[in-house]
This record gives C-alpha cells, sequence and structure tokens, in this order.
C-alpha cells in the first residue's frame, strides 16, 4: 500500500494532555505559548534554587 497520498492527522500534546487537532490553530499557539512559559519558568525557578543553595 502507498501510505504517501494519506495526509496524516496532527496532535499536539500539552503538558501530556491531547489537544483536539481540530482546535482552533490560534487556540493551539496559545497553549503552546503557555506551555513554554511554564517550562522556563520553572528552569530559572530550578536555576535560582541551585544557585541559592551553593552561595
Amino acid at each position: 500500500m502507498n501510505n504517501k497520498n494519506k495526509k496524516e492527522d496532527r496532535v499536539f500534546a500539552v503538558n501530556y494532555s491531547q489537544v483536539d487537532p481540530k482546535t482552533d490553530q490560534n487556540t493551539q499557539l496559545a497553549l503552546a505559548k503557555m506551555e513554554l512559559t511554564y517550562a522556563i519558568i520553572g528552569q530559572v525557578l530550578g536555576l535560582v534554587c541551585i544557585l541559592g543553595g551553593i552561595a
């Protein structure tokens, strides 16, 4: 079988929960931005805790 002609469904994972591909693109973009912001804040907080323990 030739699967090249089939369009694959896109699945977005945000915080380990799946977002329906039929969700509005702007909503998906907003969720991705919030997840990125949340991850960066967590990394900065972890770094502050590490540096605070060393100093």
